[in-house]
């Protein structure tokens, strides 16, 4: 997905859309000039984190196949609050080689492959922002997931969008919907989806540098300046450890249960004690597997989240 031709092509709806309601050759009803200038708002809002994304260096972490699949099926710590994370960067991007996972818009299915994510509570620019836009800038954290669309013409971004309080508790998001075509609210998978793929990329980047070594690769390229600082692109390539195995390669049950069945037993986050007096904590990652013979029929197993 090419976000910056994309993006092009959502900054020319948005404006093709403004023309349409200031011109007096289209009678628009009322009902629909709303919903028109609720949607070219959170285009401008979608462009501003773009803008912001682009400003400061266009951080990405791209992550493996094998990362995207145990990270989607790796709950995170819904207790812990956004502020406890380390969030590497104002603003940041994730990405991979293939789709994170996919949505449903209507009838239609759409893959996301990037997620941006910037961190407003890090920074203090928002009183730069446009009067209209401040009132939508309430949150310390928004995440977009974005996936490609065509709205009349037109192939544009769209995002399922994630907007978060520091202070809270990551299930205690504020607010959530997809912008396609007006605003529907995302659905409990969406959700964890998004939260899964952002925070277990945080909590894992965050291990200590003997469990993730060799793991992580930077390319740095020159990208301007900023209020006298040198800013520098950087495209961070992000894999599992040597001795992990994707869960379509996990084939060995090794509990000694006899099972008829097999499922995956989702991964999970360790708040693991360590030091002197065992007082610190870190968070040691737990990671999916099969559970169940190899000739057992494949059956999904739900888990309730709360």
């Amino acid at each position: 997905m090419n976000i910056h031709k994309l993006m092009e092509g959502t900054k020319k709806y948005r404006k093709m859309m403004e023309e349409k309601l200031k011109s007096p050759e289209y009678n628009i009803p009322p009902q629909l000039k709303i919903f028109g200038r609720n949607t070219i708002r959170m285009l401008t809002k979608q462009e501003l984190i773009y803008d912001k994304w682009v400003e400061y260096g266009e951080k990405t972490f791209i992550l493996s196949s094998d990362l995207v699949e145990g990270f989607l099926n790796t709950d995170i710590p819904l207790d812990m609050k956004v502020e406890e994370f380390k969030f590497p960067f104002i603003t940041f991007m994730i990405d991979s080689p293939v789709p994170m996972f996919s949505t449903m818009v209507g009838k239609n299915k759409y893959d996301i492959s990037s997620i941006i994510v910037v961190c407003f509570g890090q920074t203090k620019e928002i009183s730069k922002l446009p009067k209209f836009l401040k009132w939508m800038i309430r949150w310390d954290t928004t995440v977009y997931g974005l996936y490609e669309s065509n709205i009349d013409g037109f192939n544009t971004l769209d995002s399922l969008h994630l907007d978060m309080k520091s202070d809270q508790g990551i299930s205690k998001f504020s607010k959530s919907f997809k912008e396609q075509v007006g605003l529907y609210d995302l659905d409990n998978e969406d959700i964890q989806n998004l939260a899964n793929m952002v925070f277990n990329t945080l909590l894992y980047i965050n291990q200590p540098a003997n469990a993730i070594d060799g793991c992580i690769s930077t390319i740095r390229k020159p990208r301007g300046k900023k209020n006298g600082k040198k800013i520098m692109k950087e495209f961070i390539t992000i894999d599992p450890p040597n001795w992990y195995r994707s869960i379509s390669k996990r084939a060995k049950d090794g509990s000694g249960k006899k099972l008829d069945k097999r499922f995956i037993v989702r991964g999970h986050w360790r708040n693991q004690p360590y030091g002197k007096g065992r007082s610190m904590r870190r968070h040691i990652w737990i990671i999916p597997h099969w559970k169940g013979p190899e000739w057992g029929e494949v059956t999904p197993k739900k888990y309730k989240v709360e």
